[in-house]
């Protein structure tokens, strides 16, 4: 959605997708790859899920990355590049997990975001549903 449409309106309906998710804890401990992507794959990863389905049925006409994807994955981007470097990046990425506990962490807020300059900004933030 382009930011100049994003209104009161949008943001109060953002705002009622994110308090109906509980805040929830979850950690990162595997690696998984798109084809030009490493990611951290979120465990459990319904609450993430959760939140991007209520977004798209709230949004229909702004499907999650603009539609190029029949499923949504939640995942933590580490990386973008070329299949060597990947598999580097990987490799050690790997190595500090299994030296470590599981990264561990708890989601208490949806981030509105844009990117019509080329960057990531952010708009507003959405506390999550009270647990």
């Amino acid at each position: 959605m382009p930011p100049g449409q994003v209104d009161s309106g949008v943001l109060d309906e953002l705002r009622a997708i994110a308090v109906a998710v509980r805040c929830f804890e979850y950690r990162l401990a595997e690696t998984r790859r798109f084809p030009v992507s490493l990611y951290l794959a979120p465990q459990p990863e319904d609450s993430f899920a959760a939140l991007t389905a209520g977004v798209f049925r709230a949004f229909p006409d702004y499907p999650p990355f603009a539609g190029k994807f029949t499923t949504v994955v939640p995942h933590v981007t580490v990386a973008h590049g070329d299949e060597a470097q990947l598999c580097e990046i990987e490799v050690e990425l790997r190595i500090a997990l299994a030296s470590a506990s599981p990264i561990r962490a708890r989601c208490s807020e949806m981030v509105l975001i844009e990117n019509s300059r080329g960057h990531w900004e952010e708009m507003q933030r959405f506390s999550l549903g009270a647990s």
